[in-house]
């Protein structure tokens, strides 16, 4: 049986890991076995850090848009949005602003494989 694939970021592949997973997949599928494992170690995490804009965090991370989209904030999937008021917002401030508890916004990032940094709730402690 083959080892389990990581496929968490896929966009730090060369051309030659991109080809090395597709005949890993193939092998895989041959046997009617598809293994495809996040890696759990820390370093393997994508990282937000929650003083940045949510512009600048999209813009790093494209995939963000639509988790913070089913999180609540609606108005993100706007690009206009996005590229006006959401470089001046931060993940807290739109929180405070909606009356959303932060707490479960950043357990659910944490669930979905971020790595929060500079959390708040952290300063105030």
């Amino acid at each position: 049986m083959i080892d389990p694939i990581c496929l968490w970021k896929p966009r730090c592949l060369d051309i030659r890991g991109f080809f090395s997973i597709m005949l890993q997949l193939q092998q895989c599928c041959t046997t009617n076995h598809v293994i495809i494992t996040r890696n759990h170690t820390m370093e393997g995490y994508d990282s937000l850090d929650l003083r940045k804009s949510v512009y600048t965090l999209c813009s790093e991370h494209p995939e963000l848009v639509d988790t913070l989209a089913e999180l609540g904030f609606t108005e993100i999937v706007k690009p206009v949005m996005r590229t006006t008021v959401g470089k001046v917002m931060t993940i807290p401030k739109g929180a405070a602003m909606r009356s959303m508890d932060l707490a479960a916004i950043i357990e659910v990032l944490e669930s979905r494989g971020y790595r929060i940094e500079n959390d708040p709730r952290e300063e105030k402690k």
